[in-house]
């Protein structure tokens, strides 16, 4: 494995790795509570066979974004309270390696996810998504509000 790689993956690795829970990336300026879950993010993710990362961002509810292979991110996102409910769509291009194994199909996957998450969502551990193609591991990043 590639020095690069083999450096990813201490960094993204298993949930259960030590190394990833200490790690607190940077933030933008006024993400607590009161601030705005709208911005730019970055999401680190693992599988039980692959790991990889994907930029995104929320704005007026929606979301949308893309990994380096690809892979297409379309959502809604809504508030209640405290917390976020999140509804994604993802589109995979015809024969891509999928994260959690195997590849997209001919025609390419498509699939729908949904999960719940508290604000501010950086500075929370990796959490469990339930897809239909298997469970991924996922630790979010707010890269910068809007307003930064």
């Amino acid at each position: 494995m590639p020095r690069w790689r083999t450096r990813l993956w201490m960094m993204i690795g298993e949930v259960s790795n030590p190394l990833l829970e200490s790690i607190t990336l940077p933030t933008g300026k006024g993400l607590g509570m009161a601030g705005s879950v709208d911005g730019f993010y970055a999401v680190y993710l693992s599988s039980g066979t692959g790991f990889g990362a994907a930029m995104f961002i929320i704005r007026d509810g929606k979301i949308a974004g893309a990994d380096p292979h690809g892979v297409v991110l379309n959502g809604l996102c809504s508030r209640r309270g405290d917390t976020y409910k999140a509804k994604v769509k993802i589109e995979i291009a015809p024969g891509a390696a999928l994260l959690q194994g195997g590849e997209a199909g001919p025609e390419g996957t498509k699939y729908e996810v949904s999960f719940t998450f508290d604000y501010p969502l950086d500075g929370l551990p990796f959490r469990r998504i339930e897809t239909p193609m298997g469970p991924v591991n996922a630790k979010f990043v707010k890269v910068r509000g809007m307003d930064d």
